[in-house]
């Protein structure tokens, strides 16, 4: 029998690590960058309607968060993507 940690995970675990590596916790955060700015963007989308709106919005804001979160995993600080964040506010 092995000892706990030393090679004697099952699949289980291992899926269960799968779900803790950061390219997920980015995309997480980037879907809920999107949602949190939902009240941005319904100007820009003329008259498409609501769902096409919300839509549109969280797609955008979500890539913009996709961004600032592959900053910060870059450089592993909230000084950077913050800096991004406010530059970006700034630019209207």
């Amino acid at each position: 029998m092995r000892a706990a940690g030393h090679g004697s995970e099952g699949p289980e675990v291992k899926h269960a690590a799968d779900r803790r590596r950061p390219e997920w916790a980015i995309v997480i955060q980037a879907l809920v960058f999107g949602a949190w700015h939902l009240g941005l963007g319904y100007t820009n989308t003329g008259g498409a309607g609501l769902l096409p709106a919300v839509a549109i919005t969280i797609v955008h804001q979500a890539t913009i968060g996709l961004a600032f979160g592959i900053v910060f995993e870059r450089t592993r600080s909230l000084l950077a993507p913050s800096v991004a964040h406010i530059l970006a506010n700034s630019m209207g």
